[in-house]
């Protein structure tokens, strides 16, 4: 919502018409002006854990549950598009070769599909990250004990 919009809402917010009820809902609290924060109770939906996805939806490939982070939506958007996530793990264990023939795939795809691939990218870059720089901290810890 663009700050015109939130505004409008915000004068709406201070002189409610009689009996009524706002529920407003965000998935970026940051977003919204304090203004209009400080006029609402707060109510924060966790997102759903992967075993809770698993049983909503019977897909139990871990790989696809991880990616979802908590979304179902984002569940059903990978789980069409299987290859990008094969595309996003080929682009990271690629050759040069590998590389540059994925990039040449995703010019074709839609920006949608292609936010979907930088999104499993970063996940997967990600997760690396943090098992090296966890696997650091052993070897730091062992030297240091050992």
């Amino acid at each position: 919502m663009n700050p015109y919009a939130q505004n409008a809402l915000l004068k709406v917010l201070e002189e409610p018409p009689e009996d009524t009820f706002f529920m407003l809902v965000s998935n970026n609290l940051y977003k919204i002006l304090p203004t209009i924060k400080s006029r609402c109770f707060l109510l924060e939906v966790p997102p759903l854990t992967t075993e809770e996805l698993a049983k909503k939806t019977g897909i139990n490939d871990p790989t696809l549950l991880e990616l979802a982070d908590g979304s179902l939506k984002l569940l059903n958007q990978i789980k069409e598009k299987k290859d990008l996530v094969e595309n996003a793990l080929s682009f990271l264990k690629g050759d040069v070769l590998t590389v540059y023939n994925i990039a040449n795939k995703l010019e074709d795809l839609d920006e949608e599909d292609q936010r979907l691939f930088l999104r499993i990218l970063a996940h997967f870059v990600h997760k690396k990250y943090l098992a090296e720089k966890n696997e650091s901290y052993k070897l730091i810890l062992d030297r240091l004990y050992s």
